[in-house]
């Protein structure tokens, strides 16, 4: 019974842990747990990699909640949760299994080993949105991860270190990028500089997340005009999270680093500039301008971009090349929120930009009052 493997059957698995790829239809009305885990993993179709992180949480907790308390979702209680921390920290063996098994393999199970103590504050965090879905849909009444205690010592949002380039890293950054692109010689590697150039300069400048950057198109870029003589604004259109629609406006850098790249891509191989993705796979020439790439994509051309930058940079600035090495395309998300929200940008403004759904996430970015608490307060000393 406590074999998490054989406790359900081919059907309930493919039910309740399916591979979802398109959102659910609607979200009010579930009748069991399985068409509410559905529900919810459904609203994350157009996040691939948000949905595989949710559902690998959602999905164990299930099992656990019906094999080891033999309770629905809509049972559990505060003291299921903490017994919940405890099991993360030590699954029994029969819930660990290999790396990387398929969902419904003979070999699959829940978890690969005990959690981290981050990796079990990351399933808090995941669940208690899981529940507060379910309560907003009315399927249930009660969050129990809503009244979780903060310990002592544990990491909160506000205290968390940002993973964030200084503006003076990514000018580094960019200028390296740009000089790679400058010397580039033959044809492959001017695109693949040419690529990597234009995804770093438009994503720092744009904050957009990388499945936001891997979607958009030409046809998303709309014009707006500002009036009394003021030069037009550009904004494109996005699908974020949650399938909320924005308008995200593009500075200057960020409508340079569009105009050298599609300048790049019909000059070389003849795009025109109106059509297609903004970001176009250079293995498919004659499919250039339909195409587009994955979020994959981008996570990869983001990473290697800044590693190769930080090897250039090493010797002269070893700090840079050392986050340069672990930042990913989601640090400069943090950037650009970080030095729009210190640049006495309205944060309502911000938050628009960004997509937040709430203003206290904006306000994660905002450092300045800290830092100015603390220059205040430095000479201050018996």
């Amino acid at each position: 019974m406590n074999d998490p493997a054989s406790a359900l059957s081919a059907a309930e698995l493919q039910r309740a842990l399916g591979e979802l790829q398109r959102p659910a239809a609607g979200t009010a009305g579930f009748a069991t747990d399985a068409e509410a885990i559905a529900g919810f993993l459904g609203e994350f179709a157009d996040v691939p990699h948000t949905q595989r992180s949710y559902r690998k949480e959602v999905v164990r907790f299930h099992l656990w909640c019906r094999l080891q308390r033999q309770r629905d979702l809509a049972g559990i209680t505060r003291a299921d949760v903490q017994a919940w921390e405890g099991f993360l920290a030590a699954p029994p063996p029969e819930w660990i299994g290999p790396r990387h098994a398929r969902l419904g393999s003979p070999g699959w199970r829940p978890f690969e080993g005990p959690l981290t103590a981050a990796s079990r504050r990351q399933a808090a965090v995941i669940l208690g949105g899981f529940y507060g879905y379910l309560q907003r849909c009315r399927y249930l009444d009660y969050n129990p991860f809503l009244v979780m205690r903060r310990r002592a010592g544990a990491r909160t949002d506000a205290t968390a270190p940002m993973r964030v380039l200084s503006r003076e890293t990514l000018e580094r950054v960019l200028q390296v990028l740009g000089s790679r692109a400058d010397a580039a010689g033959d044809a492959r590697r001017r695109d693949e500089a040419e690529r990597r150039l234009f995804t770093v300069r438009f994503l720092v400048n744009a904050g957009l997340r990388r499945a936001e950057l891997a979607r958009a198109r030409m046809s998303d870029l709309l014009q707006r005009e500002d009036g009394d003589g003021r030069p037009a604004q550009w904004f494109l259109s996005v699908c974020g999270k949650g399938g909320r629609l924005r308008q995200v406006a593009l500075n200057e850098a960020a409508l340079q680093a569009l105009g050298r790249w599609r300048s790049h891509l019909q000059a070389t191989h003849g795009l025109d500039a109106q059509q297609g993705a903004l970001l176009v796979p250079w293995k498919r020439a004659g499919e250039r301008a339909a195409a587009g790439v994955s979020e994959a994509v981008v996570y990869r051309l983001v990473k290697a971009a800044l590693a190769d930058a930080g090897r250039v940079l090493a010797a002269e600035f070893p700090a840079d090349a050392a986050l340069l090495a672990r930042a990913s395309p989601h640090w400069l998300r943090h950037s650009y929120a970080t030095l729009t929200a210190n640049a006495d940008v309205p944060l309502e403004l911000v938050r628009d930009q960004l997509g937040h759904a709430s203003l206290d996430t904006t306000l994660l970015y905002r450092h300045r009052e800290d830092l100015e608490r603390a220059r205040r307060l430095r000479h201050v000393a018996l």
